[in-house]
Formats: structure tokens, C-alpha cells, sequence
């Protein structure tokens, strides 16, 4: 009998994003050795996704289900979708965003280097694809969200961006998306990591590719510093959930104090970006100055803004 692999996509009033990213699993060169199954879950307690995905049923050789969630937020999201895959007994669970499209050869290279490095979870690579086409190029340099590394290389980290997980770990440990995470972003860190820490092997495919379309929103600095403020906060948050909050501090703290010794907390945080150099010591003060704010509790909510549509 052939494996089911469950292709899971989260979504909240994006429609034209939703679109594109649908239309493009009709282009899916499959391969003969699975059979698959899409999951839509719409995050929009009006449905606002219901349309695009009847218009997919209609043309995807394969069977779709559309759920709503309506509690907020994109962990109930992707435990959603997870919770289905499991019940579908499906034996591997795909993952990409509403903003992006896959390549034909997408979900086959995939499953090829999965079973080729024997790994439990297999990251892809994301392409971006800017609205604006004069973006800086200090913004396309540091943007997040890629790896520089070839097929097969064994990872420590994955993202729900582009992944192919073989759920057998997941069952037997009952892994989920950590509601911790639900609107500061992190969960699917803490959730690789999980797995990581009960024996997954995490490898990355070159040549398994989704193109991530980027709304003029996102493709200036100012975002760019949340993002990896952001990856400092949730860090420290992730160092909580796996050694408690005194050792959490302690760890954190150490991070934060060379920063301090570089003199790069103070003389930078401030500064305009004039070289790659620069940039990389603003990236630094950024995520200890995110460390620090999760550090004393405060807030940050970075999927309360919905970007594109």
C-alpha cells in the first residue's frame, strides 16, 4: 500500500496570495509512489477561503479538505492541519504558506531526499520574490527565511515555510505546535527542535523550491529589524520551554553581555545601515534587544498584522 503524504497549508484573508499558492500544486509533477491528500485551514471564522479551495477541488487529482479554525492565531492553525494528517493516517505531512508557490518537482525531491538521507524531516529551499522591483539589496542579502546549503547537509533548525516531515516521531511523542507561540512566532522552531531532541535527522534539499512573494510591506528595513528582534524574543522563549526560566535568564543574559563587551548594543541600535558589516552588528543588538524585552515580559505579537492579501 502506498504512503499517504498530507499537504497542509494555513491561511486568513489573503485570497489573492491563497490563489496563487493553490494554483500552484496543479502543476505538481507527483510522484507514483504516494497518494496525497490537501488540508486548507482557514483561520477566517467567515470562511473567507472557502471559494479558492472549492475552485482547487475542482482541478487537483487528488482529495482536498477545507477546515475552519476559528480560534486566532497560526498555532491553532497548524495543529489543526496536524491533528487531520494524523486522523488521515497519513505517514508524512508537507507544509508551505499561503504566500508562496511550489515548483513542479516541489513535493517529488522532497520525498526523494527524504528517503535518500533516511531523515525524518526535510527543509526546502524558499525563493523570494520581491512586488518591488527596486528593493534595496542590503534587504534581499539579509532577508530571512533562507538557507545556504546543499542537499542532504544535516540542519539543527526547520520551518514550516517548506518541509516535509515523516510523522512517525510525531505520533509515537505526541508533539504539537506549542500555544506558547501562538501570535509571537516561534512554534515551528520549538516544534523542530522538539523533534531534534527525540532523534530526528533534519536535512535540507536545494532542489526542492517555493517562490515566497513579498508585499511592499515587508521589503523595507523596518521590517526587517522586527524580524530578527523577533527571532530574539522568541529565542528566550524557547530557552524557557526547555530549561525552565532561571536557566533561561542565565543563558539569555550571557548572550546579551558580549553584545554589551563589543560595544555594538550601544553605538548601533540607533544607527543608519551603510554596509553589509553594519548590518550584521544591527542584527545582533536586534535580537538582544528581543532577548532582553522577553527577558523583563514584554509583549510582542508579531501575527497579530497580516501582510499581502
Amino acid at each position: 500500500m502506498k504512503p499517504l503524504i498530507a499537504i497542509g497549508l494555513g491561511t486568513k484573508n489573503r485570497p489573492k496570495m491563497l490563489s496563487q499558492a493553490l494554483q500552484s500544486l496543479s502543476k505538481l509533477m507527483l510522484p507514483e509512489s504516494a497518494t496525497f491528500h490537501l488540508i486548507v485551514c482557514d483561520n477566517d471564522p467567515s470562511g473567507s477561503a472557502s471559494n479558492e479551495v472549492a475552485k482547487t477541488k475542482e482541478v487537483l487529482p487528488f482529495p482536498v479538505t477545507y477546515l475552519l479554525e476559528a480560534k486566532e492565531g497560526i498555532v491553532f492553525m497548524r495543529n489543526k492541519i496536524l491533528e487531520e494528517a494524523i486522523a488521515l493516517n497519513a505517514e508524512y505531512l508537507a507544509f508551505y504558506d499561503d504566500d508562496e508557490a511550489v515548483d513542479p518537482l516541489w513535493l517529488g525531491e522532497l520525498f526523494k531526499t527524504l528517503n535518500k538521507y533516511k531523515a525524518n524531516v526535510v527543509q526546502g529551499h524558499v525563493k523570494q520574490k520581491f512586488d518591488d522591483l527596486k528593493v534595496d539589496e542590503l534587504i534581499v542579502k539579509f532577508f530571512p527565511g533562507s538557507f545556504d546549503r546543499q542537499t542532504g547537509d544535516e540542519l539543527n533548525e526547520a520551518f514550516t515555510n517548506n518541509v516535509l516531515i515523516d510523522l512517525s516521531l510525531v505520533k509515537k511523542f505526541g508533539l504539537k505546535f506549542n500555544e506558547r507561540f501562538n501570535l509571537t512566532g516561534g512554534s515551528d522552531s520549538y516544534f523542530f527542535l522538539q523533534l531534534k531532541m527525540v532523534g530526528a535527522k533534519l536535512v535540507f534539499c536545494k532542489d526542492a523550491i517555493v517562490t515566497e512573494r513579498i508585499p511592499e510591506t515587508r521589503s523595507n528595513l523596518g521590517w526587517i529589524y522586527s524580524r530578527y528582534y523577533r527571532n530574539g524574543y522568541t529565542s528566550h522563549l524557547i530557552k524557557v520551554e526547555r530549561f525552565g526560566k532561571i536557566k533561561a535568564w542565565i543563558k539569555s543574559a550571557r548572550i546579551i553581555s558580549k553584545v554589551i563587551r563589543s560595544c555594538v548594543l550601544k553605538t548601533k541600535l540607533d544607527s543608519g545601515i551603510n554596509s553589509e558589516q553594519e548590518m550584521k552588528e544591527k542584527i545582533k543588538c536586534l535580537r538582544a534587544k528581543g532577548m532582553l524585552h522577553a527577558m523583563i515580559g514584554k509583549s510582542h505579537l508579531e501575527y497579530s498584522i497580516t501582510h499581502g492579501g
